[in-house]
């Protein structure tokens, strides 16, 4: 049975508190109920709602004009009250694997990532530890190392930050120490959900100049054992580059590949409207 089609397998958009950070700037109100939270946006007379879930969302009544649009995945049904939207709105395709036992989770990785890992207890003790570090330590480490553009350095620093002021108690750093130099030269920081049963890549840099290529395996590889430590079933790496997105995601795709994660993607908007105070 594929991820996607697993009953025990739950959207990152599921997450209320996820939903909290992603949508922090475009909707006000966190609607629904277990298993099918969504947001909402209310401007004058029209109601914008956004959910993704197995379950069909149940619509509380509003005043005026809304506009739901719901994003269902698995083995749902869609009744004929749900429209498909044209031309086809599509969610983003993330990068999913099975970690609830990480030896197999690894195995079924390319060769380079296997070898890596393989050389994790004998050459990372070496020159390098990983260290769990705290938000400012992370960021701090993040300026001066990350090699990205300005632009998405400052907006992905920002994503960090209102994901710790959020959901502080759930977001793990984690940051590779270089013996030699005394400073931390990679990193990475997940939010640890058991709510949808999951971890999720937030954020990560790398000085290439000084971190060996295994360095960023090695922490993804660390941040999926302590999360299945934890008994969280799921990695979630992320958004994947498809066809019409930055071009700058495409490098960061091809890393996420090395695990060997099930892609879900395909995963289409349906849309109801309703007017007066009608559910």
């Amino acid at each position: 049975m594929s991820i996607n089609a697993s009953q025990d397998y739950v959207h990152i958009f599921e997450d209320q508190f996820f939903l909290r950070v992603i949508f922090r700037r475009s909707y006000e109100t966190i609607v629904g109920h277990e298993g099918c939270f969504g947001v909402r946006k209310r401007f004058s007379f029209v109601t914008l709602e956004y959910y993704t879930s197995r379950k069909e969302p149940h619509l509380s009544p509003v005043p005026g004009i809304r506009i739901a649009f719901w994003f269902p995945y698995g083995d749902v049904v869609v009744d004929n009250t749900w429209h498909t939207t044209w031309p086809r709105v599509t969610k983003d395709t993330y990068a999913v694997m099975d970690i609830s036992n990480v030896e197999e989770s690894v195995n079924g990785w390319n060769e380079t990532a296997r070898r890596y890992v393989r050389q994790y207890e004998s050459l990372h003790e070496e020159r390098y530890s990983i260290r769990e570090v705290t938000d400012k330590i992370f960021l701090s480490a993040y300026v001066v190392k990350s090699n990205i553009k300005t632009t998405i350095k400052r907006s992905m620093m920002e994503c960090v930050r209102a994901h710790h002021k959020i959901d502080k108690d759930r977001m793990k750093y984690y940051c590779l120490f270089d013996k030699n130099n005394n400073e931390y030269v990679a990193g990475v920081t997940v939010l640890q959900s058991r709510d949808v049963n999951q971890i999720y890549y937030v954020a990560g840099f790398v000085d290439k100049r000084e971190v060996p290529p295994q360095g960023m395996i090695w922490l993804i590889y660390y941040a999926i054992k302590k999360g299945s430590e934890l008994g969280l079933k799921y990695c979630n790496l992320g958004v994947m580059y498809t066809q019409g997105d930055p071009l700058s995601w495409k490098g960061f795709s091809r890393f996420k590949k090395k695990f060997n994660p099930v892609l879900i993607g395909g995963i289409y908007a349906r849309i109801r409207m309703t007017f007066g105070l009608k559910g």
